[in-house]
């Protein structure tokens, strides 16, 4: 869908692929909520969570990103956020962050993330690059990875251009960031044993 919305910039179709998009997305997220609440078991509260306002919490997240389909809605937006109200990229990475962080809040809220993490082995670094990937791959799909940009132009938007002199590259930051991570996995490793 990332995909189809970068190939969407600047056609005639773009505001019918943001909102077919858009709505696809929400639509699921909402479908994903309701078939829980209905006693699916698509998603686990834990058994000291409330299975209920998890689910209500994912139905009110994917209502609020279907409203930023709306055209009018992402111009009042564009207001506080620097987005383009008619870009399909920028309406549609709208609507997966609120996704994101609604159905992250919702989890916070009602999930028993104690009970849960106790039935589950401790993460390795393995586990932590593999639930990362997405999240990269996400972010070369979203700023269009050989589809309108090339892999220097894709460095460059993602703030990876070697440009600059070596002591002032983004790519140090991606690096201080992996070593960081991994420290800090290593310190909750060795609290939790």
């Amino acid at each position: 869908m990332v995909i189809t919305a970068n190939a969407a910039v600047g056609k005639r179709w773009a505001n019918h692929a943001t909102g077919i998009l858009a709505g696809l997305t929400a639509g699921g997220a909402f479908l994903v909520g309701a078939l829980d609440l209905g006693g699916a078991g698509l998603v686990q509260s834990g058994p000291g969570g409330q299975q209920a306002g998890l689910d209500a919490g994912i139905m009110v997240t994917a209502a609020v990103a279907a409203v930023l389909t709306a055209r009018p809605v992402r111009e009042r937006v564009a207001r506080l956020l620097p987005i383009d109200p008619d870009s399909p990229v920028h309406a549609y990475a709208l609507v997966l962050a609120v996704i994101l962080f609604g159905t992250q809040f919702a989890t916070v809220l009602f999930v028993d993330v104690l009970a849960i993490d106790q039935t589950l082995p401790p993460l390795s670094i393995g586990d932590v690059l593999a639930s990362e990937a997405p999240f990269l791959i996400m972010a070369l799909a979203g700023v269009g990875i050989y589809i309108r940009r090339n892999t220097a132009g894709t460095a460059e938007r993602l703030g990876l251009g070697f440009e600059k002199p070596w002591y002032d590259r983004s790519a140090w930051a991606v690096v201080i960031a992996t070593v960081a991570a991994t420290l800090l996995l290593w310190i909750v490793g060795l609290a939790v044993w």
